[in-house]
């Protein structure tokens, strides 16, 4: 908002803007820039490339922005508020049933989780950096803080104040400060779309140039700040029509209500309602991504008639060329199974339907805040059990009898819930005083064999390394696109595994694997989203926060040795008295 603004220009005044962008120019070219990835797609719909934008924040900003919430209750933006009491009243159903600490407040990893799980469920978006925890990030100096290491800086900056872990409260003001700081980040690629367009955010604009500014603001996000005209579109983005179309209907309708009717060619189109249209979208667009999603469920579903949520190799390859994945690539990510076909100790491979759709590379990298991926059709089954329980555990009768009329896309209401099942969560009781954890990684592969459709299997610790694709690419030296040979050898492969179990019961999710009880190992881990990274793509976060940190201080050795020494000494004081302010008034507020 204004006030943002207004202090990182004041906060700011001693820099050298000139020397600022030769400096980020440099560090984005050689250290922070990612090479480009694609994502694969359902019949033809899904696919992106996602060459991440590069924003920031300032620290102080996020000083200011928690001192306000905390003080007003609210973060005021030019078109939507972000309010502290509307978030707490949707947060609470998860926050009363989530794992707490003795004070009866959330750790870290709660605090992560369930903060992801809100934006999910809200928006169908991921936020950047919020599945990571910079244990290391003590930052004390004003800086620039990158969109992926601003979760991890608010959360250690929150618990500077309460030690205990975080009350309902505070987790509000933890998600309302990201949501706040995700919706100005949206702005500045409206801001950059303007640009590139011609045009001066404060100009007003007519619908045609509108059509053009909203057209590369879609492109952007499909394919990241490198592609800046609308000619490359064309056979770059299968999606690109139907977002296109998207993004058309949600302008018209914002526009026909600033209007009060439909915009005519001579109407003028300032750039608050073009940032309530962005708002809308963002609002939106989850549920729009989502339809492609589905569309890819349903033809992976056909190809599953035992309703097991498992499709083997060779029927995946079948359904399409964007379904191209490697079978190494697949197993990686922990969204493909091996298993043990008859008795002649071969394997097969078979596609896990709700993994595969929740897997990173079905996501659109959309902002440097966020991404857009799959939405998680477990989500609402566990809010169900959440908003009936109230609470981390519960008896296994309770959740059968909760589990009874629930019904999904692949399993009926009113069912009789098989032995196996009752077994499972038997088990996990009896290693839990008589209670099953909700939010455990047993009681998660207990979803999946309830749901096998909709809720992800979850992979055992270690047994599988997901990254974004990019950094699998350097770390295995493989592409994750399959070639002709090699399919058709995993097909072969794959028939004949068919053939082998044509008499067998091994497609049970449960039979023969032992995979519905666990009795070796009950040692609970929360069921979180997981953002793992090679050791490339870690090393590139370290050198990308070093550049940073480097290019800052050269920079403030330069002016204090110049002509901007007395500024210099402004600045200093001026970020010392903000984060000074902000923690002598938080004191109270904390308390």
């Amino acid at each position: 908002g204004l006030t943002s603004s207004l202090w990182r220009s004041l906060l700011q005044a001693s820099y050298s803007c000139a020397m600022i962008s030769a400096a980020k120019l440099f560090f984005s070219a050689v250290i922070a820039a990612p090479a480009p990835w694609c994502v694969s797609g359902g019949a033809g719909s899904l696919r992106a490339s996602a060459v991440q934008p590069q924003s920031s924040v300032h620290s102080a900003d996020v000083h200011l922005a928690l001192q306000t919430v905390m003080r007003d209750g609210v973060l005021r933006g030019d078109v939507v508020d972000v309010r502290l009491e509307t978030i707490k009243q949707a947060l609470q159903p998860i926050f009363a049933a989530a794992p707490k600490t003795r004070s009866g407040n959330l750790d870290r990893a709660t605090t992560r989780y369930v903060a992801h799980r809100y934006f999910e469920h809200k928006y169908g978006i991921y936020v950047r950096g919020l599945a990571l925890d910079y244990d290391s990030m003590k930052i004390s100096l004003p800086m620039e803080l990158s969109m992926d290491q601003l979760p991890s800086y608010l959360q250690h900056l929150l618990q500077q104040k309460v030690q205990d872990g975080l009350s309902l409260k505070i987790l509000a003001a933890f998600v309302a400060i990201l949501e706040h700081f995700i919706r100005e980040d949206a702005v500045e690629s409206l801001t950059s779309s303007y640009l590139v367009a011609g045009v001066q955010p404060t100009s007003e604009v007519g619908v045609e140039k509108l059509d053009k500014i909203m057209d590369i603001y879609t492109l952007r996000a499909l394919s990241g700040t490198k592609y800046n005209r609308l000619e490359t579109t064309p056979s770059a983005f299968p999606s690109w029509p139907s977002l296109r179309r998207f993004t058309r209907n949600v302008q018209a309708e914002i526009l026909e209500q600033k209007f009060g009717s439909e915009p005519s060619v001579d109407s003028r189109v300032t750039f608050t309602a073009a940032q309530a249209i962005i708002a809308a979208i963002m609002e939106r667009f989850g549920s729009a991504w989502d339809s492609d999603c589905r569309s890819m469920a349903q033809d992976m579903a056909q190809l599953d008639p035992e309703g097991i949520g498992r499709v083997q190799l060779a029927d995946f390859y079948g359904l399409g060329v964007h379904f191209n994945e490697t079978a190494r690539y697949l197993l990686d990510q922990g969204v493909a199974e091996e298993y043990d076909v008859g008795s002649g100790g071969s394997e097969g491979v078979r596609v896990v339907i709700p993994n595969y759709l929740q897997d990173r590379s079905k996501c659109m990298d959309s902002t440097a805040a966020v991404t857009f991926c799959c939405r998680n059709q477990c989500e609402d089954l566990l809010q169900h059990l959440e908003r009936s329980v109230a609470a981390p555990i519960a008896s296994p009768d309770v959740i059968l009898e909760l589990l009874a009329p629930l019904p999904s896309s692949s399993v009926s209401v009113s069912r009789h819930s098989p032995e196996s099942l009752r077994r499972q969560l038997q088990e996990i009781a009896q290693a839990h005083s008589g209670q099953v954890p909700l939010h455990g990684r047993h009681f998660a592969r207990f979803m999946h064999h309830a749901y096998p459709r909709e809720c992800p299997d979850p992979a055992l610790s270690g047994s599988s390394t997901p990254m974004v694709e990019e950094d699998w690419k350097l770390a295995t030296g493989d592409s994750t696109a399959i070639t002709e040979a090699v399919q058709a050898e995993d097909i072969e492969a794959d028939v004949v595994s068919l053939a082998q179990q044509e008499h067998s019961n091994l497609f049970a999710p449960c039979a023969g694997t032992n995979r519905c009880t666990e009795p070796q190992n009950w040692a609970e881990e929360l069921s979180e989203h997981q953002e793992k990274r090679s050791e490339a793509g870690r090393f590139r976060i370290v050198l990308r926060s070093a550049a940073m940190i480097l290019a800052s201080l050269s920079l403030v050795a330069s002016i204090l040795e110049g002509t901007w020494l007395g500024i210099g000494k402004v600045y200093a004081g001026k970020v010392g008295d903000v984060l000074k302010r902000g923690a002598k008034s938080s004191e109270g507020i904390f308390a």
